[in-house]
């Protein structure tokens, strides 16, 4: 069955316009701390100091972060192992409808080369190309039952994975590799 992403959610807002430090009690999310590889996550260096104004941005568990300005689009799954956090306005938030659809799988979704075809072609061809919220959420999405939903997941956290351990594995061998070579030519 096929839905508009504004049909498959709770609600979507911007995430927060706010200047953030070195110090505080709430991480604050910015496009910085992820990688262009698989968009995971790196270590947090931006905080800011939780107050009232910021409470409607705390995010919870499952809320999808998708970049809208820049030349590089994808989304991401929030998991409130990370602990209290904010988005920067960078993000538009999805808050999914999780009887509808998981939010694993709509980030697996999301992030799918036709999608993300999609919605640069959607964007402005300004000097930093900006899409708007509200062409994102008209964007069509496929859902399939749940339970086929939870199988594509494992399927792509399995990829995953195995990928994790395939560059882990590379770098060992990398390290091994040059650890031979200067014992034969006696480098220290």
């Amino acid at each position: 069955m096929e839905k508009k992403l504004k049909d498959l959610l709770e609600f979507s807002h911007f995430g927060a316009y706010t200047k953030p430090g070195k110090m505080g009690d709430t991480k604050f999310i910015q496009l910085k701390h992820f990688n262009f590889n698989d968009n995971q996550l790196a270590e947090i260096d931006s905080f800011v100091d939780f107050d009232k104004s910021l409470e409607k941005q705390l995010l919870n568990e499952g809320n999808i972060l998708f970049v809208t300005k820049g030349n590089r689009y994808f989304a991401w799954c929030f998991d409130k192992n990370l602990g209290q956090s904010v988005a920067s306005s960078t993000f538009v938030i999805l808050h999914p409808n999780q009887s509808i659809i998981e939010p694993h799988f709509l980030e697996l979704y999301l992030n799918l080369p036709h999608m993300l075809e999609q919605v640069s072609k959607l964007s402005s061809n300004s000097v930093i190309p900006t899409l708007r919220s509200a062409d994102l959420l008209e964007l069509n999405i496929s859902v399939p039952a749940k339970e086929m939903q939870h199988r594509l997941i494992d399927i792509a956290h399995s990829y995953h994975r195995q990928m994790s351990l395939i560059d882990r594995l590379k770098i060992e061998k990398g390290e091994y590799y040059h650890s031979i070579m200067n014992q034969l030519f006696d480098i220290k």
